[in-house]
């Protein structure tokens, strides 16, 4: 889970490498079904699905000098979600057809970096990954800034988007250089049968006030809880990553690791104690998919998205099984996608125009959202009760916007920096320590700020 803000790929650290291939594809756009599959349910007619996302007369691109095609590079499986949004492209931008260009993540970041910097080579589009994000929004020139494009033709564009992804995709000078794709707003998973069993409510909004905060999970968790046989939480990692996420803390203050922090020493307190009281399974791995599926897992505090993960990988057999609540103590960013267009880009007003059709149309919304429960960042979207509201078979039929709408609400601007995951990554060998019993928080962090120091080149 290097880097602060986590992307869904981290999910690979609670499964584990037996996972790998099957979680990567679950979180990278798991087979989404046909837009036109997604019109065939009840609860999304297709008349709800598409109906005009923007001002499209006063966004409505000039007229290109012929048909355009944009490569456009993205990791693995996003390429079955965009050609599967072409057709509806073409409705809107008919002379725009897109080269889909995929690559493994690491290398197509670095790959892409590498053109920015150069002043060639880079492709018309890119998605970028939220863990990848700060590599970007740091170059003073090399993707595009989106800010007069959006002052010319539709000013009110900021406030139309919810803050933190809106925020984070800007450079430390304010230059909006791309705009978010997806986000993981952070909520509550709990399995229904161990709340049930312990004579608990499985109601959301009863769960949500019986556990409120991370202390209310140990105090009523006793009920649930059984040593070595099962378990509140996956991980005391997981906790430690949450904890600091909801107290927004900033991995890089002042271009100097900010390891000496308060928050981080009470956020490793929490983690800790969690794991001295064997509330954790610290699996990973089969073992962890079978604790989950079996019923000896009760919480997941992770993104919403983590549906996908759980029904296609680790509970396939987990529908109607699981439900979803506010997050305990609060929402916190756990992942997200972003479209950038490049400075090199050929006709850039249109490819401007593409990706914030991409960022806007309720196809794309619908089409990761009923699926994957992976939300758009878009506000507008969530006035479309017939996806917003659309009943979720794996929760049991819960619906599930509020509780979505409100942690993306409640999600505040933080600080990005390149160099946030060589912080986190001295973070998580110190919390190693500590929990091994081989040092004491404040020790531990201290050897940790100067190890990352070091690692910044300080």
């Amino acid at each position: 889970m290097a880097g602060r803000l986590i992307s869904r790929r981290g999910v690979l650290v609670w499964l584990g490498a037996a996972a790998g291939t099957a979680v990567l594809a679950a979180c990278q756009q798991q087979q989404p079904p046909a837009v036109e599959k997604a019109a065939e349910k009840p609860a999304t007619p297709a008349a709800a699905i598409e109906k005009p996302a923007t001002p499209l007369a006063a966004t409505a691109p000039k007229a290109a000098a012929g048909p355009v095609k944009f490569a456009f590079w993205m990791w693995p499986n996003n390429g079955v979600f965009v050609k599967q949004m072409q057709p509806e492209l073409k409705k809107v931008m008919p002379d725009v057809d897109l080269d889909i260009i995929e690559s493994p993540g690491g290398e197509m970041h670095t790959k892409l970096q590498a053109a920015l910097v150069a002043g060639s080579g880079a492709p018309d589009l890119s998605m970028i990954e939220v863990s990848n994000l700060a590599r970007f929004t740091v170059l003073k020139a090399g993707l595009v800034d989106l800010n007069p494009y959006i002052k010319s033709n539709w000013p009110e564009m900021p406030s139309q988007y919810f803050e933190h992804p809106w925020k984070i995709s800007q450079s430390p000078e304010g230059r909006q250089v791309a705009l978010p794709k997806n986000t993981g707003p952070g909520v509550l998973h709990y399995r229904v049968e161990l709340l049930e069993k312990a004579g608990l409510s499985s109601e959301p909004d009863k769960v949500h006030q019986l556990f409120p905060t991370w202390s209310s999970m140990i105090e009523q968790g006793q009920k649930i809880f059984k040593k070595g046989e099962v378990w509140l939480l996956p991980s005391a990692s997981d906790i430690l990553n949450r904890r600091y996420l909801q107290l927004g803390w900033a991995p890089v203050k002042d271009n100097q690791p900010n390891l000496l922090a308060p928050e981080i020493e009470d956020a490793v307190a929490l983690a800790k104690k969690f794991y001295d009281g064997g509330y954790t399974s610290q699996q990973t791995g089969d073992g962890l998919s079978a604790a989950l599926s079996g019923s000896k897992i009760a919480f997941i505090q992770a993104a919403s998205w983590y549906m996908s993960p759980l029904k296609y990988n680790a509970d396939k057999d987990g529908v109607g099984k699981w439900r979803i609540t506010d997050a305990a103590d609060g929402p916190f960013p756990h992942g997200g996608d972003f479209y950038a267009v490049t400075e090199q880009a050929k006709e850039r007003e249109q490819a401007i125009k593409t990706i914030q059709w991409f960022s806007t149309s309720e196809t794309t919304f619908a089409n990761t959202y009923l699926d994957q429960l992976s939300p758009s960042a878009y506000k507008p979207h969530f006035d479309n009760a017939a996806i917003a509201n659309a009943p979720m078979p794996y929760y049991g039929g819960q619906v599930v916007g509020d509780i979505i709408k409100r942690s993306l609400q409640g999600l505040k601007p933080q600080q990005v920096h390149a160099d946030d995951g060589k912080v986190t990554s001295a973070l998580s060998k110190a919390f190693d320590q500590v929990i091994q019993g081989k040092a004491e928080i404040k020790a531990a962090l201290q050897d940790a700020q100067k190890q990352a120091q070091k690692d910044m080149g300080l």
